[in-house]
């Protein structure tokens, strides 16, 4: 019997938007149509499944993939972005653990923590590895008073990506500037990290493997105008520029961010953001374990094809790494049956 893999995948509405566009994070449904049809070319059985519109749905094939015993000839890809939670990546790695079927990608504990940037940064942090000065802004009730030093920061929210709530202004210069633009923030964009502007140059690196196993994949340079904003992330061309970089530059960026991936329980694949401070030194900014997989606008997919391989190829062996995953001793409870 063919392995059945079901794409759980929250998918861009374009005729909906909420005032903050909460579904930015969202893959477009041709993206999410054509992940199928490569799975499909692969020999397998594909299926989407929208959590937005059919949760009983996903719970029904849920208790038939149990009561038919299916559960090692199924693989759920987690596709969730969510919107407001900060566990929201997590949802379908905890109901695949659970009850005890294969998964793509990280498990619950890991995208947790990754969704978290200041949890992040402190994970890195006591591993020696540089990070920007930040500090949290709860609420706009509690605005931290920065030193004149300590400016120009960069301001985001602490559990979003894809840029969201980050624009031309996300820059700040002085404490005045501060308190306007928190005053204007999304409530629903909080809590808030400011932290130290970075004005060198941006990379970004791809992950790949089981834990303890991983690799990095070719170091890019992103290549934006003015501030890599939500404005200019697109649901159907990669605005920006991927620019994959010579093996022996910062050969530094590599073998930290693979360190922070172990310590964080990283599987499967996921991306890192680093940029250069004011020295040219790399810092970390943060890591990404449900990154884009779309050909046609994400970044990930060509730090694989750049000296790995084809998209085709890079879908496999993802798949080959969740089944390889599903014989760890985290799994064990989800496999027990009478």
């Amino acid at each position: 019997m063919s392995i059945r893999i079901i794409l759980i995948a929250d998918i861009y509405p374009n005729n909906i938007k909420t005032p903050e566009n909460l579904y930015q994070e969202w893959e477009s449904r041709e993206s999410v149509n054509y992940l199928a049809s490569v799975l499909r070319d692969l020999g397998y059985i594909s299926e989407i499944f929208e959590p937005i519109y059919s949760r009983d749905k996903i719970l029904s094939e849920l208790y038939s993939i149990i009561k038919n015993r299916e559960e090692s000839k199924t693989i759920l890809w987690n596709l969730v972005e969510g919107f407001y939670s900060p566990n929201r990546e997590a949802y379908i790695p905890s109901l695949s653990e659970f009850f005890g079927i294969p998964f793509v990608g990280s498990d619950a504990s890991a995208q947790i923590l990754s969704l978290n940037k200041k949890l992040t940064l402190d994970i890195a942090n006591s591993l020696g590895i540089p990070i920007p000065w930040h500090t949290i802004c709860e609420t706009k009730e509690k605005i931290p008073v920065l030193k004149n030093e300590n400016y120009p920061v960069f301001i985001k929210p602490v559990f979003e990506g894809s840029s969201l709530g980050i624009n031309s202004n996300s820059i700040i210069y002085n404490q005045l500037d501060l308190l306007k633009l928190i005053k204007n923030y999304p409530e629903t964009y909080f809590p808030l990290i400011l932290e130290e502007y970075l004005p060198g140059k941006e990379y970004t690196l791809g992950i790949m493997g089981q834990k303890e196993k991983l690799r990095a994949l070719r170091l890019c340079e992103i290549v934006t105008e003015g501030v890599y904003s939500e404005l200019v992330k697109s649901k159907s061309s990669l605005t920006e520029k991927i620019i994959p970089q010579d093996e022996n530059i910062f050969p530094e960026i590599k073998n930290l961010t693979i360190m922070l991936s172990k310590k964080m329980g990283v599987s499967g694949y996921g991306r890192a953001d680093w940029k250069l401070n004011k020295l040219g030194k790399p810092v970390f900014l943060e890591i990404n374990l449900t990154p884009g997989l779309s050909p046609f606008y994400s970044s990930f997919p060509i730090t694989y094809e750049e000296g790995t391989g084809s998209y085709s190829k890079m879908i496999s062996e993802i798949i080959e790494i969740s089944i390889l995953e599903y014989d760890n001793l985290s799994r064990r409870y989800g496999k027990l049956r009478e």
